[in-house]
């Protein structure tokens, strides 16, 4: 006798391949993506054209938010050095896993090697040297997060969303006022126009730079706080971010004066103004705050 075929079964068993399939199809680009950043920090780094070890960079850049101190961190304060060394190499993962681990990543990646640390702090280097060491190892032996958690050397108070917000969903607090009593808090800088010339065909090689008659910046728009939002440069649209890292201005939020070729920038802190206050951060670590206690002062979750 001949037996009878089960077409159904068969049609299930295609049908639920076939799903499986369509599901992979999807989902598998979102699960390597998380895969690659929930990875470990690697052992080395590429940053701007050089290599270095892990504990270097993360040391560099806690060196780099040391520039605000006007003398040697002490032990009070190694709570918020240890906070903003995790925050750094949350974020360093975090970029790193993206391939964007550069000086132009919003917000930037600060950083300062040995030999500039060392002519820039003088006869206390040792002493700077020895807290962001202890602070990058206590970093590197913490689980991390792979979240852009971004740390500004004194910030000028306020965040400018960026465009990938999605991206920093985390920030809840910027600054403490002990910010605006810090004497690097606010400074000057200037630009000549044939300054600004020499930045912008760096960046855009083929622009004809105008005759200049009035104001080579124009049409600068700032929020509520004072942090530029955007201008024109030569008639090129930019956002404050980018006219800051073009041309070296310490902050965001600056407000500019001219004198015929001369320009003038008043600046109010250090830093894109965005995430935590490294000097805030050593503020709170004073008054006996750990380094999980700082964090949630300046970031959900």
């Amino acid at each position: 006798m001949k037996k009878k075929s089960h077409p159904l079964p068969i049609i299930i068993f295609l049908a639920f391949l076939l799903a499986v399939s369509l599901i992979l199809l999807i989902f598998l680009p979102e699960i390597k993506r998380n895969m690659k950043e929930n990875a470990p920090l690697p052992e080395t780094l590429e940053y701007c054209g050089k290599s270095y070890s892990a504990r270097d960079f993360v040391t560099g850049c806690i060196m780099y938010n040391m520039t605000v101190l006007n003398k040697p961190p002490t032990e009070k304060q190694q709570a918020g050095i240890n906070c903003a060394a995790c925050c750094i190499k949350d974020s360093v993962t975090y970029l790193n896993s993206k391939g964007q681990l550069s000086r132009k990543s919003f917000p930037a990646i600060y950083f300062m090697d040995c030999t500039e640390a060392s002519i820039y702090f003088g006869n206390d280097y040792p002493y700077y040297l020895q807290s962001a060491e202890k602070a990058a190892d206590y970093a590197l032996s913490q689980p991390a997060k792979s979240r852009f958690l971004p740390v500004c050397p004194l910030s000028s108070g306020m965040l400018i969303s960026p465009e990938n917000t999605a991206d920093m969903p985390c920030i809840k607090k910027l600054y403490c006022g002990k910010d605006k009593y810090n004497e690097f808090y606010e400074g000057e800088c200037q630009l000549t126009e044939n300054g600004i010339a020499e930045k912008l065909l760096s960046a855009f090689p083929t622009l004809i730079i105008p005759p200049v008659s009035d104001s080579m910046i124009t049409d600068i728009r700032t929020d509520e706080n004072g942090n530029v939002l955007s201008l024109k440069c030569c008639n090129i649209n930019m956002s404050g971010y980018q006219f800051i890292r073009l041309f070296d201005i310490p902050s965001v939020n600056f407000k500019m004066s001219r004198s015929q070729n001369l320009y003038s920038f008043k600046t109010k802190g250090i830093g894109d103004s965005t995430g935590m206050s490294f000097y805030s951060a050593l503020m709170l670590s004073e008054s006996g705050m750990t380094e999980e206690e700082i964090t949630e002062t300046f970031f959900v979750g």
